[in-house]
């Protein structure tokens, strides 16, 4: 089966991991993939080393007041899956859904969408609205976003048509490094002593830095051993936020006790580096940091953020959002509980092995291939 993943992701993180997964585990299954990448993707380099076929798409969105754009790139992009002979579309952010409806419509081939964040109806009825833009399959990546979407979709794309396809990580490829800690933090210059509580995390208002900011001062007022580091930066509109996280951090007089590491490349041997890891954030769709600390073995303590609950059953300890009181008090008693830290670690690791296991994801979306790629599916949608 051949499959052209459409991805509008510029890092080779985030929702396009386990696509690699995916892609690689797939092979084994004659899951033959290419994909359209923005020509800004770091994630070339990756796809010529595996030996990958793909192409650069600057995935224009469809616009009635200029219209060739989209037309000419969905043209070149259409002879291109016939070189390839692609079998079926899929739209690996939603964000590049409405340019995969304009291919579908060229080249007839089923198309399916993952969504990975929480839609509004307005954009479920541009994008989904009528026949000819329903996807032939639309999927969720966990039961929260497909609950919190529900009146986002009604009566625009059917039930039958939703899927939960949960995304995560290969045990295989992440999480094993574990030799690396000393390494890691001797370049943070941390101790065997210290603890270190860490955040992996796109600087923005919903992930509610400032409670993290908070959690660090309050707990190190106390115990000289704790420090805080952040691991990422903001995006593009949210610069104001970051300067006033950065204000905040300043005032709290922590000092080197608070550290921004700004984007890492290298997000596994930060996991390693922490003792305990915390997420602030108020709304997940699914919750790709806190599958990464879990899959290194860190204990989790978060707000439940949407998904953040499911994806850590009782695998981690969840306060209600904005309870930073609650946050404070788990945190504090993790802080003097070694063997607690290391008792959810490994539960974190054994969940993500027996629920977010690609090759379990991966045989999902075989089966969805396998059943859209008849003709009598196709001609259903």
């Amino acid at each position: 089966m051949r499959v052209l993943y459409l991805t509008d992701n510029l890092s080779e993180n985030g929702t396009v991991r386990i696509l690699r997964d995916w892609i690689l585990m797939g092979k084994e299954k004659n899951l033959l993939a290419s994909l359209v990448i923005r020509p800004s993707s770091r994630l070339g380099p990756w796809l010529r080393d595996h030996e990958i076929p793909y192409t650069f798409n600057r995935l224009p969105l469809p616009d009635l007041c200029r219209p060739l754009p989209s037309l000419w790139s969905v043209a070149k992009l259409a002879a291109w899956c016939r070189y390839r002979k692609v079998s079926i579309i899929h739209c690996n952010e939603h964000n590049t859904y409405p340019f995969g409806v304009l291919l579908r419509k060229v080249t007839g081939l089923p198309l399916v969408c993952h969504v990975r964040y929480r839609m509004s109806r307005e954009y479920c009825e541009w994008a989904f609205g009528g026949p000819e833009r329903q996807p032939d399959a639309l999927l969720w990546t966990s039961q929260q976003q497909q609950r919190d979407n529900a009146d986002s979709v009604q009566g625009l794309v059917p039930l039958s048509k939703q899927h939960l396809v949960y995304i995560g990580l290969s045990l295989d490829t992440f999480g094993s490094r574990s030799s690396e800690r000393q390494t890691v933090r001797q370049s943070w210059s941390v101790g065997d002593d210290d603890i270190v509580i860490g955040q992996a995390s796109v600087i923005q208002p919903r992930k509610r830095i400032e409670d993290f900011v908070a959690l660090i001062a309050k707990l190190a007022s106390v115990d000289s051993r704790v420090l805080g580091l952040l691991a990422g930066d903001a995006i593009a509109g949210d610069e104001l936020y970051r300067d006033q996280v950065l204000r905040m951090i300043s005032a709290c007089g922590l000092g080197n006790r608070f550290r921004v590491l700004g984007n890492i490349k290298d997000v596994e041997q930060f996991y390693h580096g922490i003792d305990l890891y915390v997420s602030t954030s108020e709304y997940e769709t699914f919750g790709n940091s806190v599958c990464e600390a879990m899959s290194c073995s860190r204990m989790v303590v978060a707000y439940e953020g949407g998904s953040v609950r499911e994806i850590l059953g009782n695998s981690g300890i969840v306060v209600a959002n904005s309870d930073l009181i609650a946050l404070t008090q788990v945190v504090g008693d993790a802080i003097r509980n070694p063997c607690l830290r290391q008792y959810f670690g490994t539960l974190g690791r054994q969940r993500v092995l027996e629920v977010f296991n690609p090759r379990q994801s991966l045989d999902q979306l075989l089966t969805i291939y396998d059943r859209l790629g008849t003709p009598e599916s196709h001609g259903q949608s």
